[in-house]
């Protein structure tokens, strides 16, 4: 599936039935057939298939024929994105910092863990811990007992972040840093000519960034080396970065292009939806 800022597609990526001058068929969703906004910000499929949504009017679900809504009455802004399975419920945050969860048909405000005051998306670690990075701080809340451990970092200025299993990694002052749940360890540094990164991935164990617009876009890190990997054209907006499987997909404001861990092109290198803006990219 993509997602397109303003329409969300569902995309049967299909090689074999998608010649190298045509896009996959798709299915638009918007606010015609259902869908209450056509701003929409992130998109999630659970594990029983359903399809949420997260725009700017709130937390849409779609069972693939019908949208339900799912209010929240204390939501400080209409407006959620960073949507996140933990433990059969949905959790998102809004745009101020605020996390909330499904509960029955609404949404709650998860008041253990207040807002910092800034928008930083948190992630999921070890299957039900969430896991939120601020300045100075990471906040892990256990959403099964509802405890909540703080941990110092002593670092400001994140610039990106990126959970995965066990660990969260996240780019600040020029340097990129780890924590395991037990103490932050660094892992790179680069120089401060460098633009720092939008988006770090970890990729088979190499860490790589990605800037939004400055070319060029991609680079690895390897001890204190901030090494280009020129794999894009110039000219683009990188929007966001996902690793399904054995495929890496960059969304951008102008298409979508997919990569195998080599960074070798798949699909003949094409552009998926060239023009579109894909914000980003989840496999049925």
């Amino acid at each position: 599936m993509l997602l397109r800022s303003g329409l969300a597609f569902f995309i049967f990526l299909l090689s074999t039935l998608c010649s190298p001058a045509q896009d996959p068929v798709c299915r638009i969703l918007n606010n015609i057939n259902g869908l209450p906004s056509n701003t929409v910000y992130n998109l999630l499929q659970d594990k029983q298939g359903f399809i949420w949504i997260g725009h700017d009017k709130g937390l849409t679900r779609y069972d693939g024929r019908t949208f339900t809504n799912y209010p929240a009455p204390s939501q400080q802004g209409r407006s959620v994105s960073n949507l996140l399975s933990i433990g059969g419920q949905v959790w998102c945050q809004d745009f101020a910092g605020n996390f909330y969860f499904t509960q029955k048909d609404s949404l709650k405000k998860e008041e253990r863990l207040q807002s910092t005051g800034t928008f930083i998306a948190a992630g999921v670690v070890n299957e039900n811990i969430l896991a939120s990075i601020g300045t100075n701080t990471i906040r892990y809340l256990n959403t099964a007992s509802g405890k909540i451990n703080i941990f110092n970092t002593n670092n400001k200025n994140i610039a990106a972040v990126n959970y995965s299993n066990n660990l969260v990694s996240y780019v600040a002052e020029h340097t990129v840093f780890s924590f395991d749940g037990t103490k932050v360890q660094q892992q790179h540094s680069f120089s401060s000519n460098n633009i720092p990164a939008a988006f770090l991935r970890q990729i088979d164990g190499v860490y790589y960034g990605f800037t939004k617009s400055t070319y060029p876009y991609l680079h690895r890190f390897s001890n204190n080396d901030y090494i280009p990997v020129p794999v894009l054209k110039p000219g683009l907006f990188i929007q966001d970065v996902n690793v399904i499987a054995d495929e890496i997909w960059i969304s951008t404001s102008t298409g979508a292009y997919c990569f195998d861990k080599q960074w070798q092109p798949k699909y003949d290198g094409r552009c998926f939806f060239a023009g579109s803006s894909i914000t980003r990219i989840v496999k049925d």
